[in-house]
This record gives structure tokens, sequence and C-alpha cells, in this order.
């Protein structure tokens, strides 16, 4: 299935739970996995403090997980990388 047919998907299955700007978040993790926030943040032209706070919610229903770190293309620094539980994701999908 193409990425953005999936990312479509995430987000219609989310965004009555979380909110339009998680339903995003989780929607761009989904497409772009092992991205930064501040990658997000960029992505989706929000401020990187609402990407941090929907993050958070997200990591808290164990909708995402971290995935390591990584350097973010944006600060050049060491950051976690996240991406969506992978039996979250083929549930979103059914």
């Amino acid at each position: 299935m193409p990425a953005a047919v999936t990312s479509i998907n995430v987000y219609r299955a989310n965004r009555q739970l979380f909110g339009k700007q998680a339903a995003s978040v989780l929607a761009w993790i989904a497409i772009k996995p092992r991205c930064s926030r501040k990658e997000i943040a960029r992505g989706l032209g929000l401020e990187t403090s609402t990407v941090s706070a929907r993050c958070n919610e997200l990591l808290a229903t164990g909708q995402i997980e971290v995935d390591g770190v990584k350097y973010c293309s944006v600060s050049g620094k060491q950051v976690e990388a996240l991406r969506v539980r992978p039996n979250q994701l083929e549930l979103e999908m059914q």
C-alpha cells in the first residue's frame, strides 16, 4: 500500500481519539519512521513544543515508541528516533 494511503488511514483512524495534531504527528511518524521531534515539526509546520507534547501523549498511550537515537537532520544533534509501534500500525490498518 502506498505511503500516502497509509498516512491518510492512520490519520483518520486516530483524529477522533487524539485530536488533529496528534493524528497528524502519528501519520507523519508512520510514513517517516525514525524521525525526530524537530523533523516532524518542520515537516508539519508546527512548533517543536507542540510536537513534543503530542509525542508525549502518543508515547504514554503506546501508539509510538523510541527506536534508539540518531542524528537529527534539522539540529544536527543526537536525539531520540521515534516510530509507530509495529503492532499498532497493523491494528490501525484493519
